[in-house]
C-alpha cells in the first residue's frame, strides 16, 4: 500500500487521505486482479470459493 498508494499521491489534507484511502481499498478488493488468485479480485476469489465450498458438502 505505500508504494501503490502514499508513494503515488501528494496530500494536503487528512480528510484527503482518508476519501483516497477508502477509494483505494474498494478497488484493490472488489475489482482489481490478482495474480495469485487466478487474476481474480479478491472479493471474486472468495464468491467462487464460497459457490465451489457449497458445492463440495
Amino acid at each position: 500500500m505505500r508504494r501503490e498508494f502514499f508513494n503515488a499521491y501528494l496530500f494536503y489534507t487528512l480528510d484527503e487521505v482518508k476519501i483516497m484511502v477508502k477509494e483505494w481499498i474498494d478497488d484493490y478488493n472488489h475489482h482489481r486482479p490478482h495474480a495469485v488468485l487466478g487474476k481474480l479480485s479478491p472479493t471474486e476469489y472468495l464468491n467462487k470459493y464460497n459457490l465451489e465450498m457449497n458445492y463440495s458438502v
